[in-house]
């Protein structure tokens, strides 16, 4: 059941008042399914905790765990007496139904099949980690999460009745009167991906998505290629790194993400660009990208083709190497282009709005084989 904004704010304003504080158990291991990898910095976490029937809150509060934000708030009288209350990740009982894709981990709320006399308050986590309001690769609004359980009765997952969702928090939340095991999803039907541009006029054979050779805009179905651009310039705030149809000195691009060595830059190909979402997997597109020599502007650095196609060596006004670009996916959405210098010790901040500073340009493109 779809809710408007309007009634979703007044219901928030209802469920955080009435919600009580209390303290939060130790933390130790468990296995489990999640969404995103998991590693000794990403710790697959649970959480247990006494509750009676003053009621209280279970949460992960660990912002390492791969479901942090996973509560669930149990409200008085609720329980008759004292239960260890357990929220975990747990493993995915049974595959989803077609169309739904998971974005959050497996949750299980324990004990399994515990009846309460009021509903419970469920919090599930999804994957937003750049707090943009898109979820994460999959170019769909967080307010088109949903939350699913399974149904261990008829052995099926269940679509729940949301009750609101904390885009702050990034968790949807429902309300039951059982435990079991719950998870968050999106259908990828509600895909709208973020391209900054203006889709132009489609001509020729528009069913030809992804002919041979066919590039990933708008406008290639009449087979001219055209590039898109990653513009890396420094604000107040750091560097900055945008994409659009453009070479430009603003920041209302589309964001890419530039590494802690300043030597790439990962953006969202699913995320920015319809065709890459629609074939479901950026590896498959191939790839390439150059420098734009002419907007491109360095410390000391002279600015080359691909090395592959072009034959450079060091200048004779500078003591350092020319530089290149690479582009490759890094997995089914992540695309990452890199280069090989500290960009934060190459480009300054500009002297003025329209520009005067150093800055990045690099053009690419992908072709569906």
């Amino acid at each position: 059941m779809e809710l408007s904004q309007t009634i979703r704010r007044i219901l928030r304003k209802v469920y955080r008042s009435s919600i009580l504080l209390c303290g939060i158990a130790a933390v130790v291991a468990a296995p489990g399914c999640v969404t995103q990898e998991e590693s000794d910095d990403n710790p697959v976490m649970n959480v247990s905790s006494q509750i009676g029937a003053e009621g209280g809150v279970v949460e992960i509060t660990d912002p390492s765990s791969a479901i942090y934000g996973a509560k669930v708030y149990i409200p008085p009288n609720a329980l008759s007496g004292e239960e260890t209350i357990t929220v975990t990740l747990g493993d995915i009982p049974q595959g989803l139904p077609a169309g739904y894709k998971a974005v959050g981990g497996c949750i299980n709320f324990m004990p399994d099949g515990t009846a309460f006399d009021n509903p419970v308050m469920m919090y599930l986590p999804y994957v937003d980690t750049n707090n943009d309001g898109i979820v994460d690769g999959r170019a769909v609004t967080e307010n088109r999460v949903g939350v699913l359980y399974f149904n261990e009765t008829t052995g099926q997952w269940e679509e729940m009745d949301l009750y609101a969702t904390e885009e702050d928090n990034n968790r949807a939340v429902v309300e039951s009167e059982h435990f079991s095991t719950y998870l968050t999803y999106i259908d990828p039907v509600d895909a709208q991906p973020y391209d900054t541009g203006v889709a132009p006029v489609q001509t020729g054979d528009e069913t030809a998505l992804f002919s041979t050779g066919d590039c990933y805009v708008d406008d290639s179905y009449n087979g001219e290629c055209v590039y898109y651009f990653l513009t890396v310039t420094r604000r107040e705030t750091g560097l900055v790194a945008v994409m659009d149809r453009n070479a430009t000195y603003t920041t209302n691009g589309y964001p890419a993400i530039i590494s802690e060595g300043y030597d790439s830059a990962t953006f969202d190909a699913t995320s920015a660009f319809a065709r890459v979402l629609s074939s479901g997997d950026a590896s498959s597109w191939e790839w390439e990208a150059e420098f734009v020599k002419e907007h491109t502007y360095l410390m000391d650095y002279v600015v080359e083709d691909d090395p592959l196609t072009t034959t450079t060596s060091a200048t004779s006004d500078t003591d350092t190497d020319n530089i290149y670009c690479q582009i490759s996916a890094e997995d089914t959405n992540m695309v990452r282009i890199t280069w090989q210098i500290n960009l934060d010790e190459q480009i300054v901040y500009p002297t003025h709005p329209q520009g005067g500073g150093h800055m990045l340009v690099v053009r690419f493109r992908a072709y569906y084989p």
